[in-house]
């Protein structure tokens, strides 16, 4: 056992050494690459809802608030991510965005966490953005779906050393009846070290949403405080979008105490309602949710 955490520790070692060598997503010309829609169920049909429920979660590789994902076996990986599906089944939540997925990487058993929750989870659709793809290591963001998956897209950040890359997943959704409108849902990861750094990356995000016309809900793990002149903060204000009571002082990342995961949605939505689960723990990061409205116009 001693030498097989040796290994592993080298093995990082030399990929905190050699990160800026892996070979990032790769993307189109405007730096967004079409991605895969998996869906495992058919024959969905999609009832008529009066509002939605949408939640994000930083997965933490699967490896809930306990050791780092190399330490861990695969079973007990597998394990907590069927936690993780009990508790989106129990919450009945219909689109989720996710940071720190994996799909087949090394250190978390080689296996699709995204196609994992989505077929256990009963959600129809889902898509993963590899954010880093390298050296084994395939991980990113993700959304996954009940409602119909119509596109996807990634677009990976620059390399900010000594941080591996972080990034986006764009899917365009089809809303069922009343509605029957496209939205836009971004799962987002931003660098957890320099302001700098996540006015850049939000910036590139910022650009690509300006151009749109269709409603917008933005989820992730900012890494951000919302306080005067953060990146959060600025980037909602610039694209006209709101944060359910953004200046109540609430936890979603205990480690720090800090309110750095945000659900931000276009004026086209009224939140009805938003909660952040301290329990059960499903990652280091606590999950937080959002019972939207769409309004008809």
């Amino acid at each position: 056992m001693k030498k097989h955490r040796k290994s592993i520790l080298v093995g990082l070692f030399v990929l905190l050494c050699f990160g800026s060598l892996l070979p990032w997503a790769t993307e189109g010309k405007d730096g967004f690459a079409e991605i895969k829609i998996f869906s495992p169920h058919n024959n969905l049909t999609f009832p008529s809802v009066s509002t939605i429920r949408v939640a994000t979660l930083n997965l933490a590789h699967g490896r809930k608030n306990g050791s780092h994902q190399a330490f861990q076996s695969k079973e007990k990986i597998v394990q907590n991510l069927k936690e993780v599906t009990d508790f989106f089944q129990e919450q009945s939540f219909q689109i989720v965005a996710l940071q720190e997925i994996d799909d087949p990487s090394w250190w978390s058993g080689n296996f699709s966490q995204s196609r994992f929750l989505s077929e256990k989870g009963g959600y129809g659709f889902a898509a993963q953005a590899k954010n880093v793809d390298g050296f084994g290591l395939h991980y990113g963001t993700a959304v996954i779906s009940q409602f119909s998956l119509e596109q996807a897209y990634a677009h990976t950040f620059d390399l900010s050393w000594p941080i591996l890359c972080k990034g986006f997943l764009l899917a365009e959704i089809l809303l069922p009846t009343p509605w029957e409108k496209k939205i836009i849902v971004v799962s987002l990861h931003l660098d957890p070290l320099r302001t700098k750094t996540q006015k850049k990356q939000l910036k590139e995000l910022e650009e690509k949403l300006s151009s749109l016309s269709d409603p917008v809900i933005v989820m992730g793990d900012f890494n951000a405080k919302w306080e005067e002149d953060s990146p959060v903060k600025n980037f909602a204000n610039n694209l006209n979008l709101s944060a359910f009571q953004p200046k109540i002082e609430e936890i979603t990342f205990p480690t720090f105490g800090h309110r750095i995961d945000w659900i931000l949605v276009s004026s086209h939505f009224e939140f009805i309602q938003s909660k952040t689960f301290s329990l059960p723990i499903l990652s280091d990061h606590y999950a937080v949710m959002a019972e939207l409205k769409l309004k008809l116009r």
